[in-house]
């Protein structure tokens, strides 16, 4: 394998794999903003002391929290995972050598690749 072709490589592997780290960043930050926000306007002297649609607002805020926490938590690493796994299997997969081509007249016949 050639010199520029091995950079060309691994420069696309290592953007490949700074994609599911982005949007990791992108969860957390938003995880920070809402557990924040919720925070400054009281959420749990809301959630204790309930007053009618203050505090269905509030149980809402709380889920979405907690089910952003769960995403950022849970979700995100195992994606994250699973798409490292993904590119790292599609960069370092080699063309089989005992593959054989199908031609043009094998493409006519299904039954044709039985056969040989």
């Amino acid at each position: 394998m050639s010199a520029a072709r091995s950079l060309a490589l691994r420069s696309g592997l290592a953007r490949q794999l700074l994609v599911p780290l982005f949007l990791d960043f992108v969860l957390v930050v938003a995880h920070w903003l809402v557990a924040y926000a919720l925070d400054r306007a009281s959420l749990i002297e809301r959630l204790l002391s309930p007053s009618g649609l203050d505090a269905i607002v509030a149980l809402l805020a709380a889920l979405a929290l907690f089910g952003l926490r769960f995403a950022v938590f849970f979700v995100a690493p195992a994606l994250t995972l699973a798409w490292w796994v993904g590119v790292l299997m599609r960069f370092t997969r080699e063309p089989s050598e005992t593959a054989t081509c199908r031609s043009a007249d094998d493409r006519d016949d299904p039954g044709a690749l039985g056969r040989r």
